[in-house]
């Protein structure tokens, strides 16, 4: 279940899965802005954008907008997953829950988090991730706060990201997370990885995660989250593809 104005996921999903894993989509109407009040809109249609995924019979359903899942705090997070579950009888996962296991995954506890969205979606995510026993020590913001609409924020490099990333790199910092599902850049985390010297998380690698999990099925090549069952170890991952 991703926003209608999502252009990422479902090319780094392909990309990353290749067929080894059946992966179908809804889309959730949304405003189109990440604040507080289109993030909660969208909310409002989730239960629409399941239902029309029930016929298929999925083994896990996952909400796939990360700031969409942690405005509301760990609690607001598990409502969502519950709400799901109650309607349709299947397991779900938010993106945010994704991020939290896949931080945890890869031992990543005090963590620079490289954010697309406004000082105050941003406040929301750092709270969250305390809340959920990962320090957040420092941050930067990609367009400062500048409230962008989803296609300008989705024009997002890799290199942009690793020029934001790379201040707030230090001993302290044993991760690094790149929130947002409109942030496509799977193929070159491996890269990233050497580049910082610690694991970096993207949202939809930690969703990737999730799915292949639950499928039983590893992939290789896409950095510690990704490669094999250990998820450790990044690989340099030679292959890449176009951004749309």
């Amino acid at each position: 279940m991703l926003l209608d104005s999502d252009l990422s996921l479902e090319p780094e999903l392909a990309h990353v899965l290749r067929g080894c894993v059946g992966v179908h989509f809804s889309r959730v109407r949304y405003p189109g802005t990440v604040t507080a009040e289109s993030l909660a809109d969208a909310l409002c249609h989730l239960e629409e954008s399941a239902t029309l995924l029930a016929p298929i019979h999925p083994s896990v359903l996952i909400y796939a907008c990360t700031s969409g899942s942690f405005m509301g705090g760990v609690e607001g997070n598990r409502a969502i997953e519950q709400r799901i579950r109650a309607l349709l009888g299947v397991e779900c996962v938010t993106a945010s829950s994704a991020v939290v296991q896949a931080l945890n995954r890869v031992g990543s506890s005090r963590i620079a988090l490289v954010s697309p969205y406004s000082t105050e979606v941003t406040e929301a995510l750092v709270q969250f991730l305390n809340a959920s026993g990962i320090e957040v020590m420092r941050t930067a913001l990609l367009f400062g706060d500048e409230l962008v609409d989803d296609v300008t924020l989705q024009s997002v490099t890799p290199g942009e990201v690793l020029e934001a990333a790379l201040p707030l790199m230090g001993a302290d910092i044993d991760g690094l997370l790149v929130s947002c599902t409109g942030i496509r850049i799977i193929a070159e985390l491996p890269a990233l990885e050497t580049e910082l010297s610690v694991p970096v998380v993207s949202s939809n690698a930690a969703i990737c995660r999730i799915l292949l999990d639950h499928a039983g099925v590893e992939v290789s090549g896409f950095g510690q989250l990704l490669d094999g069952a250990t998820a450790r170890g990044g690989n340099s991952g030679e292959e890449s593809y176009e951004r749309n």
